[in-house]
């Protein structure tokens, strides 16, 4: 059985390993995934045929090494590769990795073995961090995923570091536990260090307070801490009114997201009260619930940010009716512990639930509680006082249920709700255009957002369809400008009449034949046909044109770099283009470039450009109040509509001072172009039209 259990640990290392080099070597998670079934399978096997049995001083042991296992997985900068939706691959890693760390309890019978692990486990986080280290990035927000995980991973581990030195049933060295809590401290360390998380940090004095509660309520000094309570509340009130920066500039963020998150996973769950709609459909769902007040608070649809509100979403009743009992027999278990255990664990429920109300629910916060779960209830002292007579791996059950049932809801609902989201949406934004256009003062800018990245739908029936409409929206408004020529251009290139489009260009180009952004067009219907040379010859003429423009020029040099078999290159000169402007003087630059672009009449394109490359990054969302009111000031200096509503989108999306001096500068026309850009181009669904009134 020694080859055996050697096999399963190598395979065991061997899953991050991959996971890691899946950034170089070409390794998917797909592949990763196969081999943490068929570890999952032999582990499986293995237990129902195997008769030793397991040591306290084992299970225990274990639960540090489930905990680094989590900790490296979650260093990982790819993390979102074990939660692709479209895959399902949120499932099987969520069932796998909880079952194999709680199961492995099984094979570890022997120090050599555990120390093998820990070793392989150790090298794997070595690589890892040391790839974190050379990120250019100052702040990794995928370190762990979040830096709020980074959080409730600190509050997590303050109480299993106490656990784990107060147990009784320990009988391992007292080096190998300083060693092993001096790795998970050092790990929550670079947490905060890599993604300089306020809420990390607060982690630590929130576990601390939290620790005295719990310890005040076992001496039954309940006036002490009802004091407590209401000091701490009266505290936050404090700090909330006076430090702005106490909630990182984003007040909605703070507070009123949180009430749009539970409101649509509320909707969610009484649309399918049973069974859910399986793990990871949250976006998918809550899509179809969106309203124009939760886009006013800023609501994003990326995932529930509760563990409650997505369990209750993904699983129904049934799901959370297993997990409540699941708790119920954690909760009788660790009511039989010795004073000072039943403290910390009971401290860690309190903080993995709190905790888990706001915030947790990314997969690697998700599998934390279960090998800890698992290994408590494991001990040999409660097996036959607590666990099920028929098995003492019944924690299997539970969680092979909520895999089960969960798999089953997710590839029932995925593709009729992926459908259903493209058709509605699409032909709801097409509609508002054609309402909007009418009362438009400037309709070439309510045309543009549409002309631009109509490529976006996939169904070339459907896009042709559209496009057709477009078309005909040009004639029927005789919009006859060279700007207007352009845009009917990209819409004929995107729907594949090249030729249609090249003779828009052309046409455009005898009216003005100094553009640059209609020879830039034409070059790339050139590069496209397959002649560089003749888009060489327009990008170049574009940059003459205009020599602060550095777009030009660097596709001119990406194009001969293609085609002498350098993709590599030619991307990567796109990276530095962009890179340029990505520094720790984000913020002074950004409003440069705004100042520079309206004065000096920067071609229209080349300000979307820019634009897009701002409204694409997480930093835009952090100015302060002085740089948004410069903004507001900008945007009346220009007469240009397109840019104007650049300027303007960008202030009343992501200024959180917004305020009521944004909204005169738009028009209503403007406003319904918004929502129908939104719509198409921002994944914001059609059913906030539904409450126009609201805006």
């Amino acid at each position: 059985m020694q080859i055996f259990q050697k096999t399963i640990i190598g395979a065991c290392i061997s899953i991050p390993l991959l996971y890691f080099s899946s950034l170089h070597a070409g390794f998917n998670a797909p592949k990763i995934m196969l081999l943490g079934v068929f570890v999952f399978l032999l582990v499986i096997i293995h237990v129902f045929y195997s008769k030793s049995s397991r040591k306290p001083s084992i299970e225990f042991s274990l639960l540090f090494v489930a905990l680094i296992l989590v900790s490296f997985l979650g260093l990982n900068p790819v993390q979102s590769f074990f939660s692709y939706p479209e895959r399902g691959t949120g499932v099987v890693t969520f069932s796998v990795l909880s079952i194999l760390t709680i199961l492995l309890s099984q094979l570890l019978n022997s120090a050599k073995l555990r120390l093998q692990l820990l070793v392989g486990m150790l090298v794997v986080g070595f690589c890892i961090i040391t790839f974190g280290l050379l990120q250019k990035d100052s702040r990794i927000y995928s370190t762990i995923g979040n830096p709020v995980e980074a959080a409730g991973y600190i509050m997590l581990l303050f109480w299993l570091v106490i656990y784990f030195f107060s147990s009784p049933h320990l009988t391992i060295n007292k080096a190998i536990k300083i060693a092993a809590t001096l790795i998970l401290l050092s790990i929550s360390a670079y947490f905060i260090y890599r993604t300089k998380s306020r809420s990390a940090v607060f982690a630590i004095p929130l576990s601390g307070i939290l620790a005295v509660s719990v310890l005040l309520y076992q001496r039954r000094k309940h006036t002490l801490l009802l004091i407590g309570f209401a000091l701490s509340i009266i505290l936050g009130l404090i700090l909330i009114q006076n430090y702005e920066w106490l909630l990182l500039n984003r007040k909605d963020d703070s507070h009123m997201q949180r009430l749009g998150f539970y409101q649509l996973s509320w909707k969610a769950f009484l649309q399918s009260p049973i069974w859910g709609y399986g793990p990871e459909n949250f976006l998918e769902i809550s899509y179809q619930n969106y309203t124009a007040s939760l886009s006013i608070i800023n609501t994003k649809l990326d995932r529930a940010h509760s563990i409650f509100s997505e369990w209750l979403m993904s699983g129904g009743i049934l799901v959370m009716s297993i997990l409540a009992y699941f708790v119920y027999r954690w909760i009788k278990v660790i009511s039989q512990l010795p004073s000072l255990q039943k403290m910390a664990m009971f401290g860690f429920t309190f903080s993995y639930f709190i905790w888990g109300m706001v915030s947790i629910d990314n997969i690697s916060m998700y599998i934390l509680i279960f090998p800890v779960v698992g290994i408590v209830l494991s001990q040999a002292e409660f097996k036959s006082k607590f666990l099920l007579p028929f098995s003492q791996n019944w924690l299997f059950v539970p969680i092979a249920l909520l895999g089960i049932f969960q798999s089953i809801s997710l590839f029932e609902n995925t593709s009729k709700i992926t459908t259903l989201r493209q058709e509605t949406d699409i032909q709801k934004a097409f509609e508002i255009l054609q309402n909007t256009i009418s009362i438009s003062i400037f309709p070439e800018s309510t045309l543009e957002s549409f002309t631009e990245k109509i490529n976006i739908i996939d169904d070339i029936t459907i896009k042709k369809k559209y496009g057709d409409t477009l078309v005909d929206l040009f004639a029927k408004y005789e919009l006859t400008s060279t700007h207007s020529k352009n845009l009917l251009a990209k819409i004929y290139s995107d729907i594949g009449e090249v030729s249609l489009a090249k003779k828009e260009i052309e046409q455009s180009l005898l009216q003005s034949p100094n553009q640059p952004m209609a020879l830039k067009q034409m070059a790339v219907l050139q590069l496209n046909a397959g002649d560089p040379t003749q888009a060489k010859a327009f990008f170049s003429k574009a940059y003459k044109l205009n020599p602060k423009d550095q777009l030009p020029l660097i596709q001119n040099l990406a194009i001969d770099l293609f085609y002498l078999n350098g993709k590599n290159e030619a991307e990567q000169l796109y990276a530095n283009l962009l890179n340029k402007l990505d520094n720790e003087n984000y913020h002074t630059h950004f409003i440069q470039v705004i100042e520079i672009g309206l004065a000096a009449g920067i071609p229209t394109e080349t300000f979307d450009f820019i634009m897009n490359f701002i409204d694409t990054h997480d930093n835009a969302t952090i100015l302060n109040k002085d740089q948004y009111a410069h903004l507001a000031e900008l945007a009346k200096s220009t007469s240009d509509p397109i840019k104007l509503k650049h300027v303007i989108f960008l202030k009343s999306t992501y200024g959180p001072f917004a305020d009521n001096q944004t909204m005169p500068l738009l028009e209503k026309s403007t406003i319904l172009d918004n929502i129908a850009y939104r719509i198409l181009y921002r994944g914001e669904p059609s059913s906030i039209i539904n409450e126009l009134d609201d805006i």
